[in-house]
């Protein structure tokens, strides 16, 4: 029988205890919400498995990031010096993230 509990809340609530497990270096499972990484990712039903972020960006890779205190799952596309640019698969505007404000990488 497995010991995983799970709990519905909203990613913001989540956070604290990310972070908490990444610095223990444990993985996290959460559900994703929000269409922007369709049709890869689904509203309500995919389950992706998150490890600390190392430092190192490796294009197309799927992190999870915050920009302007809102937390987002998406997929990094390029660098340009200090620069990163993350997408939604079925987004066409990029989001410009500093290295600092990313938390995880999609195992």
């Amino acid at each position: 029988m497995s010991n995983k509990k799970i709990v519905s809340t909203t990613i913001t609530n989540l956070i604290p205890l990310i972070k908490e497990s990444f610095a223990n270096k444990q993985e996290v499972s959460i559900r994703v919400k929000g269409t922007s990484m369709s049709p890869f990712f689904v509203d309500n039903e995919t389950i992706v498995t998150l490890a600390p972020f190392d430092g190192e960006l490796i294009k197309l890779k799927v992190y999870l990031y915050s920009v302007n205190d809102v937390y987002l799952l998406h997929r990094y596309i390029k660098s340009e010096e200090e620069k990163h640019f993350f997408r939604g698969d079925a987004l066409y505007n990029f989001e410009e993230v500093e290295k600092q404000n990313i938390l995880g990488v999609v195992t």
